[in-house]
């Protein structure tokens, strides 16, 4: 019994959200070590930006995305014309929640660095999987747009 009792605390631990999520947070650092364009080829559109507004279509709640509507601050990479962006994952706010280790919550007024790639249907897409991060006053932050404006220069 004492066996059964410790594999199943062990498996909880192993493969509860705040575990998972350290490993992820480990291996996206990894994945996130861009050097030059070559590393970022993947990306169609990166970006400063500030977000104008979140909102859903009927076409997004079924398949579980939303949508971002933002201003562009400063742009490294794509056409400056863009505007509009899908965010594939869940968001409380509209009961679009995938429980998900790559939900992203983004809410008007958020400053982001966003890293956005065409989908399938050539329609701009990012998640929480990507570099996307949002932008504030931390030497992270800094080092990402140093490291940016220097690749696009």
């Amino acid at each position: 019994m004492k066996k059964y009792l410790l594999l199943a605390l062990v498996t909880s631990l192993l493969f509860s959200c705040d575990s998972y999520n350290k490993i992820n947070l480990y291996y996206y650092d990894k994945v996130f070590e861009y050097q030059s364009k070559e590393d970022l080829k993947r990306y169609s559109f990166i970006a400063s930006v500030t977000v104008d507004s979140v909102y859903v279509t009927e076409e997004s709640r079924k398949e579980q995305f939303y949508k971002i509507h933002f201003k562009v601050n400063q742009l490294f990479k794509g056409d400056s014309s863009i505007n509009t962006v899908s965010v594939l994952s869940g968001n409380p706010y509209f009961a679009l929640r995938s429980q998900s280790s790559c939900d992203t919550y983004i809410d008007k007024n958020d400053k982001l660095l966003l890293f956005a790639y065409k989908e399938y249907d050539s329609k701009l897409s990012t998640h929480g999987c990507t570099p996307t991060q949002y932008l504030k006053n931390t030497p992270q932050t800094f080092k990402s747009l140093r490291k940016l404006k220097r690749i696009y220069k």
